[in-house]
């Protein structure tokens, strides 16, 4: 059965922004596979680092930070970091650290790893973006992540709203002085959420960013449900109130959540290091074959001193690590979160 889930969303959250950004896509296909960089931030790192914003872990020739990309005015460039077996444009080896740029049809050899270069220009019309959350098993914090991502865009000066769609809402123990969801707005959501999406700026919880208030029900009972958010999320993106909204699915990864991930514009995946947790994003990956947006992993609870099976699979090239947030003895807290700017790599990779 066709789900209505996502349809109107994708339409609406995908809407032409008002600005001309220059996209480098890099295109690789050969005997090690076929995958694609998208080049969009102001510095990107290629390398086998699963820190890398563009990880390649298909070649042991490839150094962990092999050479970066970065934008001056309109022009990307392009300087080898220090590679064993070095960085190539159109056959020339760059030296030093030299600064070489970039355009639309060069070929750019890292190793044995060559890539073909489109440039794309995106003129588009300034919108909201919608940006998912969710996880492959409990205890990873995906929640304190989720409202980490929320408080961080907010502190880049984005105006950023927070949606729970767990059926439990138990985010209120985060926060300080939480407000809880009231009738109307309750009503509202099951309803009618197009009016409800008119009311959130007045009904809207506020932490630094806003958020939907915890209902002290659960959800199920008054007949709101994820599709009824989803419509909420699609008339909050074309009243365009909100740079940024922060939607955080159930961690059960069933048919309507799976449909919500395949049409995601950004896709924030909550995981730790263990081989359980790789091995539920391996099947995660496979079900998510329609996916076509930004998608990334956060490690919560890392541990260097051990195994980290995270790297060197074959979801990191679609979803890379863009940050690690260490296991600490200390309980971590939303204001530990911002005092110490964790989440501000995943803010930016998603902005």
């Amino acid at each position: 059965m066709k789900k209505n889930i996502p349809e109107s969303h994708i339409s609406a959250a995908r809407e032409e922004q008002d600005r001309n950004s220059k996209i480098l896509e890099f295109h690789y296909s050969g005997i090690l596979g076929s995958f694609v960089f998208y080049v969009k931030k102001t510095e990107f790192v290629i390398g086998k680092n699963p820190q890398c914003d563009g990880v390649i872990n298909v070649s042991s020739a490839i150094s962990r930070r092999h050479c970066k990309l970065f934008r001056q005015g309109e022009e990307y460039y392009i300087t080898d970091l220090g590679s064993k077996n070095h960085t190539y444009l159109n056959d020339r080896m760059l030296v030093g650290q030299e600064a070489v740029p970039v355009h639309d049809g060069d070929r750019v050899r890292l190793a044995d790893v060559e890539f073909t270069v489109r440039e794309e220009v995106a003129v588009r019309k300034k919108s909201t973006h919608v940006i998912y959350t969710s996880s492959v098993g409990g205890g990873c914090g995906k929640t304190l992540m989720s409202l980490g991502i929320a408080s961080a865009l907010a502190e880049n000066g984005q105006r950023t709203l927070y949606i729970n769609t767990e059926s439990m809402q138990d985010f209120g123990y985060y926060l300080t002085d939480a407000v809880y969801m009231q009738g109307k707005m309750a009503v509202l959501l099951s309803a009618d959420p197009g009016a409800a999406a008119e009311e959130i700026l007045v009904n809207a919880g506020k932490q630094g960013f806003d958020y939907l208030p915890p209902s002290e029900h659960l959800l199920m009972s008054s007949e709101i449900t994820l599709e009824k958010i989803m419509d909420f999320v699609t008339a909050l993106v074309r009243r365009n109130d909100y740079d940024d909204i922060v939607v955080e699915l159930p961690g059960s990864a069933g048919e309507d959540e799976i449909a919500c991930m395949n049409a995601a514009e950004y896709l924030v995946l909550i995981a730790d290091q263990s081989e359980y947790s790789s091995r539920r994003l391996r099947l995660l990956n496979e079900n998510l074959r329609d996916f076509h947006g930004d998608g990334y992993i956060v490690c919560s609870r890392y541990d260097a001193k051990k195994a980290n099976y995270l790297e060197e699979q074959d979801f990191s090239i679609r979803f890379p690590v863009c940050e690690y947030v260490k296991e600490t003895e200390e309980q971590m807290t939303l204001e530990k979160i911002r005092m110490e700017n964790i989440m501000k790599k995943t803010a930016q990779a998603v902005v």
